[in-house]
């Protein structure tokens, strides 16, 4: 018959059933079949009675009259149940149909469900005339065999022709079928219920049973013939086209349609006979099956509708996690994105650009990105003309100035990228803030250009050392000989004056040479910090008594050796001795104080400055490679940063005191005495 599959996937990966289970098909088949085998061994459904003699019946007692009549009633009131069960069953699938229809919005079932309610109806009319509540003039036993066959074939057809109307229409006019067959079906109802009421007054009707003959009900034999048609043709290409349980249920609604018209065509002879009731059971069986697959179908529907809702949840939740998931990230990049229209109106501003240019996203959505480019102007298409008339390439990166809230100009890096939506353009403009880098580029070459320094002096330090020599060398050998001539005694003490420079020079030179020369720290050794003190001032108290700054020493005689290098706490003292120079450059009296003292197992050493407070907000920072509030060409922003390494590798500590957050600078260092003096 070319029957689709049992199931197939759906979009949604929803396994969709399209076909009954087999214990149901195999359970109607037995059900068709049962009532026959049981006749074969002579059990009868019969529910035949003797007409009820009025004389006799006059003779009863009123309560026995009304059993008798009751008995004799039997057989129209089974057959009144059965047909009424049969158009209950019918109403239940249209209503069932236009139920499945609201979830599913498919027209194949409501139109599949009216075209059985139509025949249900005829059934009705049927039942209607043989029990008298329509007016009928001809006998029961002509009008009930005559209108049963006559509401079978209607039956059949309407079915048929509602079938063919789908197979033979594209789907996409199922909307129009729906109201042609609405149409239709009241169209058959209105000819179903005048042909029933012509049968039920016509005075003749055609003889329908032939009780010797072997077709005992010859008018039956035509909807026989058509249901067979509609079972093997018409419902398997309906069920081919538009498989579904429903489909494949009306397929097998033919089984026991077929089996209900072989009892009345060739075994019954008379009204409520054993095939006759048979046969009006198994027209229940036939309407029921459909109903079965349209409830399993209606459950189908629900199920798939249940699973889209979650798969339409899964997805939402999904994107909704994509969503905060991407902007997440954008979030928290380091550097800012921007979003811009055609015309330069900024539509998104993530935290780092608000971080970089210091106005919020509330404050700058929807305002033009010229106000944050210092070289942009306000332009009708601002980023097009930028790329094509700065000769940029798209997605290539260049410098720019920028502008922040608070006026300060700042050099970053820009990369504008084109995104097109639809009929919209966007542009997205990645900005990376170069401040830290060119401040961090010009700290390096300075920091380079002291390295220089350092080698050079070296250099300087050997060459000068030689002509030292000579001089220190003349002016010992005129001492050594005595001086003569004219203002000898003030010649001997200019020849003292320069031996004794000779002297200083020399040191200097010295500390000079191995300041400059590279010092391995792991070369520790037992050292005297009033000693490093001392040696650190070689270099710079000419510098201090030039500026008149006065110098207040105050060393314990106590002290303890500590374990370190002498050059490299020399560079941590030179640090803080200049840094302290140039903070009183602007003080009338400027002043130095050094104090050395033991504190428990600690020497402690306290610099002071009356020089220029430093400010609450840089106090954590001023360890910070390169921070320096100096101008350029005065610090790098590494002294402090190299002292703290230095004192961290010698197990000491600096910090800023709190109380120069008042008057004076105070850096305060401690070292560990040397536990190992035995040694």
């Amino acid at each position: 018959m070319g029957i689709a599959t049992d199931t197939y996937p759906d979009k949604l990966n929803f396994k969709v059933i399209t076909k009954l289970p087999t214990n149901l098909i195999i359970g109607l088949v037995i059900i068709c079949l049962l009532p026959m085998v049981l006749t074969l061994f002579g059990v009868s459904f019969a529910t035949q009675a003797e007409p009820l003699n009025y004389s006799l019946a006059a003779q009863l007692s009123q309560s026995k009259a009304i059993d008798a009549q009751f008995y004799s009633l039997g057989g129209a009131v089974v057959h009144t149940l059965m047909e009424w069960t049969a158009f209950l069953i019918a109403i239940f699938v249209v209503f069932l149909s236009f139920s499945h229809y609201k979830i599913t919005n498919d027209v194949i079932t409501p139109i599949i469900g009216m075209a059985f309610f139509m025949s249900g109806c005829m059934d009705a009319f049927h039942t209607l005339a043989a029990d008298r509540l329509i007016e009928a003039v001809a006998p029961n036993t002509d009008l009930i065999p005559f209108t049963w066959a006559i509401s079978r074939v209607f039956n059949v057809l309407i079915m048929i022709a509602g079938v063919m109307i789908l197979l033979n229409k594209p789907k996409a006019n199922s909307s129009n079928n729906f109201k042609f067959v609405v149409i239709t079906s009241i169209i058959f109802g209105v000819i179903a219920y005048l042909i029933i009421h012509f049968s039920a007054t016509a005075e003749v009707l055609p003889k329908t049973t032939f009780p010797d003959a072997l077709i005992t009900r010859p008018y039956d034999a035509i909807p026989l013939v058509l249901f067979i048609i509609a079972g093997i043709i018409v419902y398997p290409l309906f069920y081919k086209r538009y498989p579904s349980l429903f489909a494949h249920a009306l397929v097998y609604s033919a089984l026991p349609e077929v089996v209900t018209q072989l009892h009345m065509s060739f075994g019954s002879t008379a009204l409520y006979d054993n095939h006759f009731n048979i046969a009006h059971f198994l027209k229940i069986i036939a309407y029921a099956v459909p109903l079965i697959g349209l409830s399993l179908d209606y459950t189908n529907a629900y199920a798939k509708l249940q699973h889209e809702s979650d798969a339409r949840k899964k997805v939402s939740n999904d994107l909704l996690r994509s969503e905060l998931f991407q902007r997440s990230i954008i979030e928290n990049m380091l550097d800012g994105l921007i979003t811009v229209d055609a015309k330069g109106t900024v539509i998104s501003f993530n935290v780092a650009a608000s971080t970089i240019f210091g106005f919020s996203e509330q404050e700058i959505v929807g305002e033009n990105i010229s106000k944050l480019l210092v070289t942009m102007t306000e332009d009708d298409d601002l980023i097009k003309s930028y790329i094509i008339d700065g000769k940029k390439d798209q997605g290539a990166s260049f410098r720019n100035t920028g502008q922040r809230k608070n006026e300060e100009k700042f050099p970053f890096l820009i990369k504008i990228n084109q995104m097109k939506l639809a009929d919209d353009i966007t542009y997205c403009c990645v900005i990376h803030d170069l401040t830290d880098e060119d401040l961090n580029r010009q700290q390096l070459i300075q920091a380079a250009k002291l390295a220089s320094i350092g080698t050079l002096t070296a250099g300087i330090a050997h060459e000068l050392r030689q002509p030292l020599f000579v001089m220190r060398g003349h002016a010992d050998e005129e001492i050594a000989d005595g001086v003569t001539g004219l203002n000898s005694e003030s010649a001997f003490q200019t020849l003292n004056k320069v031996v004794d420079n000779c002297d200083r020079m020399d040191r200097i030179i010295n500390h000079l040479r191995c300041f400059s020369r590279e010092q391995n720290t792991d070369e520790m050794d037992l050292i005297r910090l009033d000693k490093v003190i001392e040696d650190s001032f070689v270099l710079l108290k000419q510098q201090y008594n030039n500026k008149g700054i006065t110098v207040q020493k105050s060393i314990a005689t106590d002290l303890s050796y500590i374990f370190g290098n002498s050059n490299s706490l020399q560079q941590v003292f030179i640090n803080l001795f200049t840094n302290a120079m140039d903070a009183m450059e602007q003080q009338a009296k400027p002043e130095l104080n050094i104090k050395v003292l033991v504190e428990d197992k600690n020497i402690v050493c306290r610099v002071s400055n009356n020089g220029d407070v430093i400010a609450d907000n840089i106090r954590n920072k001023i360890f910070d490679p390169f921070f320096t509030t100096k101008d350029t060409n005065k610090g790098t922003g590494l002294g402090l940063s190299i002292s703290y390494g230095i004192l961290t590798e010698h197990k000491g500590t600096i910090h800023l005191s709190n109380t120069c957050k008042i008057k004076d600078t105070e850096f305060v260092i401690k070292l560990p005495i040397c536990d190992e003096l035995e040694g």
